[in-house]
């Protein structure tokens, strides 16, 4: 399984090299702690936990950004997921992977201008890493929700419905989600 992420994780780095012009590539990452007492069990267990991504240490997405301006000399006018894996941390507690943690789909996207636009999905992850599949292309976006992408300080969204076994336990489930984030001239 982590052959498969770390494969994944390459993707947009080996596109760079080929025919498709690539501008910039970077991978970020985002935590997130689920508690136990986090799920709404009166809602059939449902988990919803949102984050900004400029929270984690040294903004590494604020830092994609940056770069891929630099490195273009501009702003990006598209930004493209190209990969995305959800995590279960060895820092949990309680539970050692996510089937221990969730059941049926689980969705991450991003919350721009108000809008939640999926970013990825997984269904019934197993193990303690997975890839998901992507959807987010920035193409479509009005131009407030790209002012919001570029600007970084967006929510990212997860949601997904937990086992009966962890909603109704004391665990924590440390989750990291991956990006691969690319940008475009």
């Amino acid at each position: 399984m982590k052959t498969t992420i770390l494969a994944a994780a390459l993707l947009p780095f080996l596109l760079a090299c080929g025919d498709d012009v690539v501008n910039y590539s970077a991978p970020v990452g985002i935590n997130q702690k689920l508690r136990s007492a986090d799920v709404d069990v009166g809602a059939g267990n449902a988990v919803l936990l949102s984050k900004s991504i400029n929270t984690e240490q040294g903004n590494p997405y604020g830092a994609f950004v940056n770069a891929a301006t630099q490195t273009l000399g501009r702003a990006p006018s598209r930004i493209v997921v190209s990969y995305l894996s959800l995590e279960l941390l060895g820092t949990s507690t309680g539970v050692t992977t996510l089937n221990e943690v969730f059941t049926g789909q689980v969705a991450i996207g991003f919350d721009l201008d108000g809008f939640v636009y999926p970013v990825g999905t997984v269904t019934n992850p197993v193990g303690v890493g997975v890839p998901m599949a992507v959807t987010f292309d920035s193409a479509g976006l009005g131009p407030v929700a790209y002012a919001d992408l570029v600007g970084g300080g967006f929510p990212v969204v997860f949601s997904g419905t937990a086992t009966s076994a962890f909603a109704t336990s004391s665990a924590t489930a440390d989750l990291k989600a991956t990006f691969g984030f690319m940008a475009y001239k």
